[in-house]
């Protein structure tokens, strides 16, 4: 009997830690609980609502709450503190000192920075594409001056091969062609004397 009165607590507890990882929690490293606090604080005694009210209002236990209040919960769950928050009519982000901007002139000012950025963009973007566009023209004028060269190319190439089989059949045969022969005799005139003498 004993041995299953101590194993209860222990039951209980696992069950506690199993519960608590299914909710956020608030990190300490990241949020000031004490400006938290005093920030629920100032909007209770803004609106004149006492702990009892905000029970009310939000269902969270009266214990949960002096744990609160009194700094010996150490990791609220999120939940419960927004919901304090957000029965007050606060703001989270004001809560947990998130940054907002102050006033109208400085959203003002933001807008018009960014449709300077917007207009420098657009510049940059616009010179870019007459730059492509530059490169484009440039690029069919190189293509057909490519294809002229390439006609003149293939010209001198059939006129050199041209040029090269009448000098072969002017010269392999005699009767026929610019030299007739002439090539062949002073060829065979040359070979006639140095073989005789």
């Amino acid at each position: 009997m004993l041995k299953a009165v101590n194993q209860y607590p222990k039951k209980c507890e696992k069950m506690r830690q199993k519960c608590r990882k299914g909710f956020p929690k608030m990190m300490n490293d990241t949020i000031n609980l004490d400006e938290v606090r005093a920030y629920i604080r100032s909007k209770m005694a803004e609106q004149g609502v006492c702990t009892a009210e905000l029970i009310r209002r939000t269902g969270i236990a009266r214990g949960t709450l002096d744990n609160f209040f009194d700094g010996s919960t150490q990791c609220p769950s999120f939940d419960r503190v927004a919901a304090m928050i957000l029965a007050l009519g606060g703001s989270v982000d004001e809560a947990l000192g998130v940054k907002k901007i102050a006033s109208k002139e400085q959203v003002e000012a933001m807008r018009e920075g960014r449709t300077d950025m917007l207009a420098a963009h657009a510049e940059t973007v616009g010179a870019k594409d007459e730059h492509i566009e530059d490169l484009h023209r440039r690029l069919e004028d190189v293509k057909a001056q490519n294809v002229r060269l390439l006609r003149w190319h293939r010209f001198f190439l059939i006129e050199n091969i041209f040029l090269a089989i009448s000098l072969l059949t002017d010269l392999l045969i005699p009767t026929l062609g610019y030299f007739r022969g002439r090539v062949l005799g002073m060829f065979g005139v040359h070979v006639a004397k140095s073989f005789m003498g």
